[in-house]
């Protein structure tokens, strides 16, 4: 909604598609558009390849991703800080007193899935907390079944722990229905999540006890802001990645206990890619 607010006044209309996660689908898509001789778009990428938009029609249409970067694409972006949001996760559920803490997302071959996990890898470093393999969950999308899938595997373990990072707001709600439909009242009583992404419906989730919310309207914002001087000629700073600190939430009917973290700017630009070959052997 800010990102057509921003773009109507200027005289531009928004084409919505999706590539439902599909490289192929999204290729497919990204054809479509130039045929139809677009201004500009505004892509959230399906994955890591990137060779795609690259194409010579591309040349002269403005490309900003939202979300997900892809290594070697230079190309403007906007995204959340993800690797700040896992960190403020972690460092609640430790408050909390929390010692042993999951993780259940996607593969970290997804430039969003990846970095949480690498924010995971180092908040728990941060607090010496235990990394146990067995516990740290990340394969396919990040999608409501394989929320289910994760949590039941890492359940199924006698010794689990009792709480869990959950990557996104899809894998967090598959999580909680199988909790739901599996687990005994008493088994219920002693589980706790921490999730990335609030939506409204997160306070009815009851054994979230922290979320991330990124800022969306300023994300669509900043996308448009970009399009605009890009359309407007104005190429000379590209490639520019804006990265944006998410708001903390503690859910205290939940059982969510507040906690202390530093204050921030609401934008932080990152011009390089942090290195994560020594972080872990996940990727």
């Amino acid at each position: 909604e800010a990102l057509e607010r921003c773009l109507a006044p200027k005289g531009y209309s928004m084409i919505i598609t999706s590539s439902y996660d599909s490289v192929e689908e999204e290729k497919r898509k990204l054809q479509i558009l130039i045929e139809r001789n677009v201004d500009g778009m505004v892509v959230m990428p399906s994955g890591s390849e990137g060779e795609h938009f690259l194409s010579k029609a591309l040349t002269n249409i403005p490309l900003v991703l939202v979300d997900r970067r892809i290594k070697g694409l230079e190309v403007d972006s906007v995204e959340t800080d993800n690797r700040f949001g896992v960190h403020k996760m972690i460092q609640a559920l430790h408050n909390e007193g929390f010692s042993r803490i999951g993780f259940i997302g996607g593969d970290p071959d997804i430039h969003t899935a990846g970095e949480r996990l690498h924010g995971y890898l180092e908040a728990m470093a941060k607090y010496n907390l235990p990394v146990e393999d067995r516990f740290v969950l990340h394969t396919g999308a990040m999608t409501q079944h394989n929320g289910r899938e994760q949590l039941r595997q890492a359940l199924a373990e006698p010794d689990h722990p009792q709480a869990f990072f959950i990557a996104n707001d899809s894998m967090h709600l598959g999580a909680t229905i199988h909790a739901v439909e599996n687990l005994t009242e008493q088994e219920l009583k002693g589980l706790v999540f921490a999730s990335f992404d609030y939506l409204s419906y997160a306070p009815l989730l009851k054994f979230c006890h922290y979320a991330v919310s990124q800022q969306f309207e300023q994300i669509g914002e900043e996308v448009a802001d970009l399009l605009l001087k890009r359309l407007g000629g104005d190429w000379e700073d590209i490639p520019r990645h804006i990265m944006l600190k998410p708001e903390i939430k503690v859910i205290q009917a939940n059982g969510g206990i507040p906690f202390e973290h530093e204050e921030h700017n609401q934008e932080q630009a990152r011009e390089t890619e942090l290195d994560s070959g020594e972080l872990c052997s996940y990727f």
